[in-house]
């Protein structure tokens, strides 16, 4: 199937009755053109930018007021200052200072155990760690070596290595 078309443009061209206002139409258009982007342009980065620094905003004043908040709590709110003893009333701060020093600093000793179980877990858990990290390195390259000299079928040296 075969379409043609004439289009005269002296048809299009007739309401125009002279070159300048035709020039006119096409720097209008032009200049809208450009307008339209640009403004898509600042709209876009404009937001995102309005955006973050926004969320910045709201981010810095939700952690101030989270901290005048428990400022607040450990300053003003109180407390029974023990069990024993209802009728004696602390702040939350004061209650907390007394129960550390109660219970690390007036007996040293006792304080001083309990640094020493928390570094020997830390170094007992630590040191396991890196033991194991070497274990699976050395078993790892026993593996690869014996599948260099042909000594494994093929896939059981990949299979080995996946599975650790």
């Amino acid at each position: 199937m075969k379409l043609n078309i004439e289009v005269d443009l002296s048809d299009i061209y007739s309401d125009y009755e002279n070159e300048e206002s035709l020039n006119e139409l096409v720097k209008n258009e032009i200049t809208n053109r450009v307008k339209n982007e640009v403004w898509s342009k600042f709209k876009e980065e404009g937001f995102t930018a309005f955006c973050q620094q926004l969320d910045r905003k709201i981010n810095l004043d939700k952690d101030l007021k989270v901290q005048e908040t428990i400022n607040h709590l450990f300053e003003e709110k109180k407390c029974k200052k023990d069990y024993y003893n209802p009728t004696e009333i602390v702040t939350i701060k004061e209650y907390i200072e007394n129960k550390i020093e109660k219970e690390y600093f007036q007996n040293t000793s006792n304080f001083e155990a309990l640094i020493k179980k928390h570094i020997e877990n830390f170094t007992s858990s630590y040191s396991k760690e890196l033991k194991d990290r070497h274990d699976m390195l050395f078993a790892s390259q026993i593996v690869l070596k014996m599948n260099e000299q042909g000594l494994l079928k093929d896939g059981v040296a990949q299979s080995l290595l996946n599975n650790n």
